[in-house]
Parts: C-alpha cells; sequence; structure tokens
C-alpha cells in the first residue's frame, strides 16, 4: 500500500515510542513557547478555548493545563499514538476533564468550534501549505484571539547541511522556510510577526544526532534524496566529528492576533455593476470609514475613494486612501505590470484604525486578477469580513450571480447578502433569493442623477450593519 505524505508522517512519529528521551530541545522549546503563550495573556483575559494542534507526547500541553487550569484545551495530532502518549502523560492531572483528545490533521481542522488561542510548538515545518493552513486556521479565533507557533526555520542542521554541499550530496533533512517567507504568510486580517533564536545542541558525536532524529520521528527524507552508501555515511559522521559536535536549530515564534473589526467588502458579479455607488450608500448608513485598498483607471478618473466621499458627504478622515493607485483602466495586476509594479502582502494589509466599521471596495468581480497567483477572491478570504455582492437586476443577473456566490462558498467566505441594481425585477429578485439561498438586502433602482441626495435615500433602506453579520464573523 503506497502511503500520503501524512500518513508517512504520522507513522513516523507513531513508532517514536523513545520521544521522551531524545527530545531535550523539543521540550525546551516548548518552554520557551508557553512562556510566550503567558505573556501574550498578561493584560488580557485567560483563553477559555484552546486548539493545540501537533501535540506531540504533550510537552506544550503540560504547561497550558498550567497556565490556563480553567480553560477548554482540545488537544490533537497527526499520530493517534502520540496523542495516546500525551493522555498518558497527563493522566494524573486533576484538572484532566478539560481537556479533549483528538486526531486531527492541524493543515485541515474542523469547522465545528471557535478558539481564543489557538498554539503549537514544532509541528508548522511539516505541513505541506503552511500560509493556506494558518489562514483557515486564524479563521477559527474568537474576536481578539491569538495563534502562537514555533517552527524550525532556514538555518536549523546548518552544519549538518554544510557536510553534504561540501560533499557534493542533497541534504535529506526536510528544508525550513526563513522568517523573511514566513513574515509573508501571515493573513491580511490583523497583526503578524516573527522573531526567531538559535539553540546550540552538542550531540556526543554524529551517529547520536541520527540516532536521536530516528528517536523522535523526524527521519522522513525529502524528497528528491538519495539514501547514502555506508561509505558515504562513514565519511560524513568522520567529518562531522573531527571538531566538537554542534547542531544548531534555529526556532521561529509567530504571534498572531485576530483584530475585532466589524465591516463588510463590497464586491460584484462585474465591473461597472454598482459598487461604488452601493459601497457610497453603506458608509452613509453605518457612518463606516471607506477604503479601496487598489485604484486602477487614474490616468481616466478622479477614482472611487474622491467619488465616495463627494456621494456620502461624509468627514476626510472617513475616506482611507488606497493602499496601491495605478493609471491603467486595467485588472490590476495588468495595470501594476505596465508600470513595472509588484503588488505585495504589505501593500494590501488592513489599515491600522480604531473599531470603526469599515466598507471595503473590491477592484471589478471575484476572480479579477490582481498578483501572477492571487485573484480579489483570494483577497476578501485572506481579510475575513464578510462580502456583499453587488448585482445587475436585469436579464443575466441569476447565472451571474449563482455563479458568485458558489464561489464565495466554496472559498467559506461568509456573504452577508446582495444588492441589485438597476431597473427592479422581482422574478429575478425572488430567483437569487431562493436559488441561492440568500437574502437581497436592498434594491438601488435605476437612477438618472446619482448625488448625495440619493446616497441619503437608499442608506435609510441599509439594514443595520449588525443584523447582517454571521455568527462568529
Amino acid at each position: 500500500m503506497i502511503l500520503t505524505r501524512k500518513e508517512k508522517i504520522a507513522a513516523c512519529f507513531g513508532k517514536a515510542s523513545d520521544y521522551d528521551q531524545a527530545a531535550h530541545i523539543q521540550k525546551e522549546v516548548a518552554r520557551r513557547l508557553a512562556g510566550k503563550i503567558k505573556a501574550a495573556f498578561r493584560q488580557k483575559s485567560l483563553p477559555r478555548q484552546i486548539l493545540e494542534f501537533g501535540c506531540g507526547t504533550g510537552f506544550l500541553t503540560e504547561q497550558l493545563v498550567k497556565l490556563f487550569p480553567e480553560a477548554h484545551i482540545r488537544v490533537t495530532d497527526l499520530s493517534s499514538d502520540m496523542l495516546d502518549r500525551t493522555k498518558g502523560r497527563l493522566q494524573q492531572s486533576d484538572r484532566r476533564n478539560y481537556l479533549d483528545f483528538q486526531v486531527m490533521d492541524g493543515e485541515n481542522p474542523p469547522k465545528d468550534q471557535f478558539y481564543d488561542l489557538i498554539c503549537s510548538s514544532l509541528s508548522l515545518q511539516w505541513f505541506t501549505d503552511r500560509r493556506s493552513a494558518m489562514a483557515a486556521l486564524i479563521q477559527q479565533l474568537n474576536p481578539d484571539g491569538q495563534l502562537i507557533v514555533s517552527t524550525l526555520c532556514q538555518n536549523s542542521f546548518q552544519e549538518w547541511r554544510d557536510l553534504y554541499a561540501e560533499a557534493g550530496l542533497i541534504c535529506p533533512l526536510l528544508d525550513n522556510a526563513p522568517i523573511e517567507v514566513l513574515e509573508t504568510d501571515w493573513p491580511l486580517s490583523g497583526q503578524g510577526s516573527w522573531q526567531s533564536e538559535d539553540i546550540i545542541d552538542y550531540p556526543e558525536s554524529g551517529f547520536s544526532f541520527l540516532k536521536n532524529l530516528k528517536k523522535i520521528g523526524a527521519s522522513l527524507p525529502k524528497e528528491g534524496s538519495s539514501p547514502l552508501s555506508f561509505h558515504q555515511l562513514s565519511q560524513l559522521l568522520k567529518r562531522f566529528d573531527e571538531e566538537k559536535p554542534k547542531i544548531t536549530y534555529q526556532i521561529g515564534y509567530g504571534l498572531f492576533r485576530k483584530k475585532n473589526r466589524l465591516g463588510v467588502f463590497v464586491t460584484g458579479t462585474d465591473t461597472g455593476i454598482g459598487k461604488t455607488f452601493t459601497a457610497a450608500c453603506l458608509v452613509k448608513a453605518w457612518q463606516a470609514r471607506y477604503w479601496k485598498p487598489i485604484q486602477t483607471g487614474l490616468a481616466e478618473e478622479a477614482g472611487d475613494s474622491a467619488t465616495v466621499a463627494q456621494l456620502a458627504d461624509l468627514p476626510t478622515d472617513h475616506i482611507l486612501p488606497p493602499a496601491v493607485a495605478l493609471s491603467a483602466p486595467l485588472s490590476p495586476a495588468a495595470a501594476a505590470h505596465l508600470e513595472n509594479y509588484s503588488i505585495s502582502n504589505d501593500d494590501l494589509r488592513l489599515p491600522k484604525m480604531d473599531n470603526e466599521p469599515l466598507v471595503i471596495e473590491g477592484a471589478g468581480g471575484l476572480m479579477v486578477p490582481i498578483t501572477a497567483d492571487k485573484m480579489m477572491i483570494d483577497v476578501i478570504k485572506e481579510y475575513g469580513f464578510p462580502a456583499i455582492l453587488v448585482a445587475r437586476s436585469g436579464l443575466g443577473t441569476i447565472n451571474h450571480t449563482l455563479l458568485s456566490l458558489e464561489a464565495l462558498r466554496n472559498r467559506d467566505i461568509p456573504i452577508a447578502g446582495v444588492i441589485m441594481c438597476g431597473v427592479l425585477d422581482k422574478a429575478n429578485k425572488q430567483a437569487i433569493e431562493f436559488y441561492g439561498k440568500v437574502k437581497v438586502i436592498a434594491e438601488i433602482p435605476f437612477l438618472n442623477i446619482i448625488n448625495d441626495h440619493q446616497v441619503s435615500l437608499v442608506a435609510q433602506k441599509i439594514p443595520t450593519l449588525e443584523s447582517l453579520l454571521p455568527k462568529n464573523s
């Protein structure tokens, strides 16, 4: 039977019956991570719901039980054998009734619960798609919740890697990400940072280093590497032992806080569909801030920010400037290419502001390209705000609207509702609500004149923001 990579990882760690004897670095990292978790909650209310993924044999779990004796802790691992060892470690605890043990893949957590703290020590480096996994985990944080993790970074085991490089061989140890790459992995919806430190281990010999790797289950080779002959391995061990053996563990500590914000993301079934007028109505109704992260077409017009400022008739500090302003009336990716500009995650991060409601307007429709590997719908997903979908009222709207709703739901993006623009059509509205299983929260009729007075009239009919927000949004 051919095992998947996840099954191979679970099997390797499941066989690591001597894990605790060899995992002194892992135990120390868990202790240090627990200190950072304690500091993160020092001035805050203690977490009541905690998820730990990749628990191993329970080094961090032990610390969590001591730090938060009243919390409900869901303790998980990919390996059922590891989970059983954690149970054994904690079976004498008088707080065991607060522990919920579950076999779980940290990259695909069940969506049945929300947490104040999600944490893990030294398991993130095994993820196949770290960025998507962290975004999924962060979706399960309560407002103001935190994700706090540790992971191996690029310079870990550098001494052993150098030996392979000098011999012209491919090191079988998994490659780890540098801090700079980890920084780009944070979702756009909150505040995240990484810091690193080196922990130096002094094994008795190269053989004992390899033996310990096997004991802790970390001996799974990376794809593309070939096993060494006995002679090659002997030569490497000899070189390693010529000087006092040492191994560097570069440990990254990641801390992310999910911001507690009210707001929506206004998108549309097409360009020129009425998103900007709709955004102005929402801003007026909720006395919200307005932000269009990416503005294109400035060679031909003043931009949507200026339009909303005029239509909503609000103070200038309610209109946040675009993060990216481009001249060509094209998709953001195409317009940026013309100007030799590369749109980055830093450009797209939410602006720093207080807890006022925020209305974000996208560029074009859901599948408009932003970068080579990111569409507008991906940006909506990362912000974590519910979407308001603006659709035309006339012929063709049912198909376009239902496809857009399906795309949003396929990415687990909450939908606050649909707003229809144009000549009122009762049949189309009913069809969208029935087949799309969504509420049409407003209908904006065809307007010969668009001005602040019309915005005020529509704004009076807009439901409150709180009434539109899905639970746990």
